[in-house]
């Protein structure tokens, strides 16, 4: 896996709800940051 570049998270699965959540909130703030960035750079 270190070959492709990927890293395994083995966790319980009672905990992979709010893994995925905290996932797709950081998803949203790096396109926030992304969208904010690029506005700044066009000003």
């Amino acid at each position: 896996m270190d070959g492709l570049g990927l890293t395994m998270l083995v966790v319980p699965k009672t905990h992979a709800p709010w893994l995925e959540q905290a996932a797709a909130h950081a998803a949203k703030i790096g396109e926030d940051a992304a969208r904010e960035q690029h506005a700044w750079l066009e000003g």
